[in-house]
């Protein structure tokens, strides 16, 4: 479980329960009515409801089978939210509501899915001004054959 601790009075803040692991991304609306949460293998990002005792209003699936960090993020209008995949593909959920550019997930939110890189996708960043997304991809591969080796590579996507 999460939970907000407020500094001043020092006493707990709500609990927030849903991830089950390691939790290794926070990210509050701009607005400071929703918290976006992430965390190690788990495949879900969940968003509470900052106002209600840390209701879940949404969780948003993706495939984590690593205890690298999958991050996410969101875009400036708030429209849309970016995350990697363990198989190399990045999700973007349109957090506007609209109909399914692709498929529905059970809570309603509409994905679109695209393979990026050929290794697990664990960065996504949204420029603060132009339609680009960042997405940066590798992690450690051991082989018996040889020495550890890296895949990594960076990306720049428009839209």
């Amino acid at each position: 479980s999460s939970g907000i601790n407020a500094e001043w009075p020092l006493r707990p803040g709500m609990p927030f329960y849903g991830p089950q692991h390691g939790v290794t991304q926070i990210l509050f609306s701009k607005d400071g009515n929703r918290l976006y949460c992430g965390s190690r293998m788990e495949g879900e990002i969940y968003c509470f409801d900052t106002r209600y005792n840390g209701s879940v209003l949404h969780t948003y699936h993706r495939d984590v089978q690593t205890n690298q960090r999958i991050q996410f993020d969101i875009n400036k209008s708030e429209s849309m939210l970016a995350t990697g995949n363990h198989d190399g593909t990045v999700l973007l959920f349109d957090l506007s509501g609209e109909q399914s550019v692709v498929n529905q997930e059970d809570d309603g939110m509409s994905e679109l899915r695209f393979e990026a890189h050929t290794d697990t996708v664990n960065g996504v960043s949204f420029h603060p001004y132009w339609g680009l997304l960042a997405t940066v991809s590798g992690r450690r591969h051991f082989h018996i054959e040889d020495s550890e080796t890296e895949e990594n590579s960076l990306k720049i996507w428009s839209f």
